[in-house]
């Protein structure tokens, strides 16, 4: 019994480096064929005249696929907070994708950043903007919770949604808001989904 096991200790100690290799070997593959796809993606975006367009927002790489040549990209950072809006370039810049991010020295949950969002002095309150519906199911999971709202300006009706979003895996919420006119709702809609549906994010991992 005790031969048996010695011969058993021996065998396994004779071929750990071969299966250490094979396993080795394997997460290579794995590693590679990763690479391969995220290559072909990227060729398959440029050849669609799309661009990636990514930034890192406090503990997360935030990336997004847009088409240069409808929209201009505007930064702005301050202590409190980032900013990033897609202007659409087809009607001097009125429709828009807005992304806002408060800073990592002011992690925010859902509930407190909708609280902000509608309070006294908040974004809603500052642009006129009228509410006209509330909603908690919408197509994406990053999506807490959707205000709709709409304001007259000269002759034509303003649109809107603000989209309340949390980073998945994490505590940072942030908003989006989509702006445009009634009269531009019909191309920018489709637009703007495009932007939304290529949205990842990607945990950035503490060396």
């Amino acid at each position: 019994m005790k031969k048996d096991i010695i011969k058993s200790l021996y065998f396994l100690i004779l071929f750990l480096p071969v299966l250490n290799c094979s396993e080795d070997d394997s997460q290579k593959n794995k590693n590679e064929i990763k690479v391969k796809n995220e290559e072909e993606e990227l060729r398959s975006v440029k050849s669609q005249n799309f661009i990636v367009y990514s930034e890192k927002i406090n503990d997360t790489e935030f990336s997004i696929i847009y088409p240069p040549t409808d929209f201009v990209i505007k930064r702005s950072d301050n202590a409190d907070s980032h900013l990033t809006v897609f202007y659409s370039k087809k009607d001097n810049n009125n429709s828009y994708v807005w992304f806002y991010f408060p800073s990592s020295a002011k992690t925010i949950n859902v509930f407190d950043l909708e609280r902000l969002v509608n309070s006294k002095g908040g974004i809603v309150e500052a642009n006129k903007w009228k509410i006209v519906g509330r909603a908690e199911n919408t197509p994406y999971k990053w999506v807490k919770v959707q205000f709709d709202y709409l304001k007259k300006q000269g002759e034509q009706e303003i649109e809107g949604s603000i989209l309340i979003c949390k980073v998945p895996q994490t505590r940072h919420a942030f908003y989006i808001i989509l702006n445009y006119s009634d009269k531009s709702s019909e191309w920018f809609l489709p637009e703007a989904k495009k932007i939304l549906e290529s949205i990842s994010f990607q945990e950035i991992e503490n060396s």
